[in-house]
């Protein structure tokens, strides 16, 4: 993922098309996320059901690569 971002460092910008996803892990969204931030931010918050009840929700942070991209998306 680092040569892709320093491929991205020439371009004006980036478009991500997310159409026809059918969703994934969170995890990987994470790491994908982390390369085009410049400071720690909540990504998501998750919770996970228990029968009628859900337990306490968990705030997901990111926070940036060592290599990310600073132009706009």
């Amino acid at each position: 993922m680092k040569q892709v971002i320093a491929d991205f460092e020439l371009t004006d910008g980036v478009i991500i098309d997310f159409r026809f996803n059918g969703g994934g892990y969170t995890y990987l969204a994470k790491v994908l996320a982390e390369y085009f931030i410049a400071s720690p931010q909540t990504g998501y918050i998750k919770s996970t059901r228990y029968g009628n009840q859900f337990a306490p929700e968990q705030f997901v942070t990111l926070t940036p690569a060592a290599h990310n991209y600073g132009n706009p998306l």
